[in-house]
Formats: C-alpha cells, structure tokens, sequence
C-alpha cells in the first residue's frame, strides 16, 4: 500500500493546482474508508 499512495501522491502533485484538491479528497476518501473497515472487523487476536 505504501508505494501505491506514494505513487498516487506523486501523481496528484503533477496535477494542475486546481484539480489537487479533487485528487487528494478522493485519496483521503478511501483510506477513510479501508480504516472504517479494518475497524469494524474488530481487534485480532
């Protein structure tokens, strides 16, 4: 996951300013979303 984001951040920062904001609410969206899901697996054992 790791070198994927840092991919995709590296893409996002080539963008146009105007469409930064788009790229990077959609990055935070679905990581958002991954952690809302790990959390609701509960804790491991």
């Amino acid at each position: 996951m790791t070198e994927d984001l840092q991919a995709e951040l590296a893409r996002i920062e080539a963008l146009p300013l105007e469409q930064r904001a788009d790229a990077y609410s959609r990055v935070y969206d679905e990581l958002k979303t991954r952690l809302e899901r790990v959390d609701a697996q509960g804790p491991s054992a």
